[in-house]
């Protein structure tokens, strides 16, 4: 056994560095921090209301920054930190002055179950305690406080699109409580994987669709008609809730699914797919309300979960959610619908100048008489009477020169892009 090594607490607590990175560590541990996706959604959200001018692509740079640096060294994103990552200031400094921190967990909202429970059970604990007291004999023991920890199970969701890749564009969800309050705000997950939802106590629960993922040819999927519901046991089980959703092709979808579906892929930074998107929603037959088939806003308050099972230990959940036809009474949560803003280019015809040089011809020329191409009894005529007979050779010009102008382009009228505007907020963006 090494005699010399250090094995007193209070000098390894000296040593260099230990003591901070413990620190860190612990800090890191007690905050809550929300995840990337439910961040994202809360800046995009007041940047909305407050029509402040964003570039999504800026955006997510400055959060994949922040959150690559909490997820290697434990650094808590931050509205400060975030103001000074966005190349966007504008959106820096929104962020940066926002009165609700977009990267903290709100548990007034979250945990409401939670504080319920909790009461419940202390109240509980006091009912105990009273009793003790009545019914206590000869000797007095202290009553010993109830526990006021509520097991959390994992919830993790898959929601299930055929043919849908790493090119495709995210699906929306939200959780809701039974009495329709959203739980977990909306966030986005790629289609066919399985992604974390959260924590959540003991209860029921529905998994509602809020948008479809988007296919790079413009094709996308049908919002399921029902909530996926399942529920949690107050056993910290995992549980695992799953939907599949059914493909639209972009040959059978209608002008308003086109439309939609070129707008969620341009609001994820897919600007040429979204054009050529929106070219064939210019063809397609048009089925007013069609787009709800495809994405809506959060439905929290809205709709009642549907009946569904599941099972924890990690099985899946059967159901699906409301497509959000109605109007929404509770808390809402705002999608961009990007439409295109368009204005008419005139183009003059184009013509070019094509100069045509003079058609000559070479005339013999009597000497005597300037007749044009004489014969030879004739010159010997003009001989015979004292003429010289002879001729000359002459060049006579039978077209002059001229220049053509000749069309090369007619004039038209182009329909060009100059932006995007949302038809639901009116946010504007390039």
């Amino acid at each position: 056994m090494d005699e010399n090594r250090n094995t007193d607490p209070d000098k390894t607590a000296e040593m260099p560095g230990i003591g901070q990175e413990k620190e860190a560590e612990d800090k890191a541990k007690k905050t809550k921090v929300r995840s990337r996706g439910q961040a994202q959604h809360a800046i995009e959200r007041d940047l909305a209301k407050a029509g402040v001018e964003y570039s999504p692509e800026k955006l997510e740079a400055a959060l994949a920054t922040l959150y690559a640096a909490y997820e290697s060294g434990g650094v808590i994103p931050t509205r400060a930190a975030f103001a000074e990552c966005c190349t966007e200031q504008a959106a820096g400094q929104f962020v940066g002055d926002m009165k609700t921190d977009p990267f903290a967990v709100d548990n007034r909202k979250k945990f409401a179950v939670i504080a319920a429970v909790v009461v419940a059970v202390i109240a509980l604990a006091a009912c105990g305690i009273a009793w003790g007291l009545n019914n206590q004999s000869e000797s007095e023991e202290t009553p010993v406080a109830a526990s006021s920890e509520v097991a959390q199970s994992t919830v993790t969701a898959t929601v299930k699109a055929k043919g849908a890749d790493a090119e495709s564009t995210e699906a929306k969800v939200e959780v809701l409580a039974s009495d329709g309050t959203a739980v977990v705000e909306v966030m986005e997950i790629p289609a066919n994987q399985k992604a974390e939802l959260g924590e959540l106590p003991e209860g029921e629960y529905s998994m509602h669709v809020v948008q479809a993922p988007v296919n790079s040819d413009g094709s996308t999927y049908k919002l399921p008609e029902k909530d996926a519901a399942f529920s949690v046991a107050n056993d910290a089980a995992p549980v695992s809730v799953e939907v599949s959703l059914e493909k639209l092709d972009a040959d059978d979808m209608s002008k308003e699914q086109l439309e939609a579906a070129a707008g969620i892929l341009s609001d994820n930074g897919k600007a040429d797919n979204a054009k050529a998107v929106e070219s064939k929603a210019s063809t397609a037959k048009s089925k007013p309300g069609s787009a709800n088939e495809v994405k809506t806003g959060s439905t929290a308050s809205q709709s009642k979960p549907s009946s569904g099972t599941n099972t924890n230990n990690g099985s899946s959940s059967s159901g699906s959610s409301s497509n959000g036809g109605g109007s929404s009474s509770g808390t809402s949560s705002h999608t961009h619908n990007w439409v295109a803003v368009t204005k008419t280019v005139h183009h003059d015809a184009q013509y070019k100048t094509v100069h045509h040089d003079a058609v000559t011809k070479s005339v013999v020329i009597c000497l005597d008489c300037g007749a044009e191409n004489p014969g030879r009894d004739h010159l010997k005529q003009h001989v015979i009477n004292g003429g010289n007979g002879g001729t000359t050779v002459k060049e006579v010009v039978i077209q002059n020169a001229y220049d053509e102008k000749v069309l090369v382009t007619a004039a038209y009228d182009e329909t060009v892009t100059t932006g995007y505007k949302c038809s639901g907020c009116g946010a504007t963006k390039k």
